[in-house]
């Protein structure tokens, strides 16, 4: 969740796991990403481990994630409102085609609606004596995505919108992993390319091709102990001509993210 974000970001991952796995594996980072509505059309790729798809079968998840935003920033000449819900229904597939090299596929559905959670979130906050001053400020249950700037056509969205996203190509390489029946470290170089299916007049796409590379890294044995992986993604994103608010569009954007993860049980992370 970013700074200009107030509310809940939730990530539910569905995937199957394979009883052959070793006892244990790295543990992955949760496919999530940045649902800021004004952030989510570009192609910022959901975090990712750094080892590839299991060789023999085709790697697939579907993921759900949703937001729920209500939060109001003026800055001089500059206005933001955002209060609704994003939903992005995801089906990822991963496959390796070669050894070393994995290629893959984001194919994205996404929700802009008023939601349903306002009154929920607003009793959480009361609950346990938490600020609901900016969500005050806004009637339950409406959608109103709007930017406005000077010099540029305001952007507004007041009425439920979905749609395909803007679908997602995808391409690593596995740099480095240890050998071994239970390898420590990996390295994988990963590549994307996002195109411009979605509409953006509803907000669903950018309307432009994105291109990202990232390295991504990881280390299974934080520590020495078996249970604790640590990982880590630096990249570039380079965006193509946006056809929402393209007067305030970077070419070019680096981004960023590390963790921790915890194998709990063979079945637990």
């Amino acid at each position: 969740m970013n700074g200009c974000q107030r509310g809940i970001y939730a990530s539910i991952v569905a995937a199957l796991l394979v009883a052959t796995t070793p006892a244990h594996a790295e543990v992955a980072p949760f496919y999530s990403r940045n649902l800021n509505p004004f952030i989510h059309i570009f192609g910022l790729p959901a975090t990712e481990g750094a080892t590839l798809a299991p060789a023999g079968r085709v790697d697939t998840k579907l993921v759900l994630d949703f937001v729920n935003n209500s939060t109001q920033k003026t800055n001089g000449t500059e206005q933001v409102v955002m209060d609704g819900e994003t939903w992005r229904a995801n089906i990822v597939v991963r496959y390796l085609w070669r050894p070393g090299i994995e290629v893959g596929i984001d194919l994205p559905y996404v929700y802009h609606t008023s939601g349903i959670f306002d009154n929920f979130i607003e009793g959480w906050h009361d609950f346990f004596g938490l600020s609901n001053r900016e969500r005050d400020q806004f009637e339950s249950n409406k959608l109103d995505y709007t930017y406005t700037h000077s010099g540029s056509p305001p952007f507004s969205i007041t009425q439920s919108r979905h749609g395909i996203g803007d679908i997602r190509l995808s391409t690593a390489v596995q740099l480095y992993r240890d050998s071994g029946p239970e390898p420590r470290r990996a390295v994988a170089l990963r590549a994307g390319l996002k195109l411009p299916t979605g509409d953006p007049d509803m907000l669903l796409g950018s309307g432009g091709m994105d291109i990202s590379l990232s390295v991504n890294a990881s280390d299974n044995r934080l520590f020495g102990h078996p249970d604790w992986t640590v990982f880590g993604v630096l990249g570039l994103l380079a965006l193509g001509d946006s056809e929402v608010l393209p007067n305030l569009q970077r070419d070019v954007v680096m981004f960023g993210s590390a963790g921790l993860g915890w194998e709990a049980t063979r079945t637990i992370d």
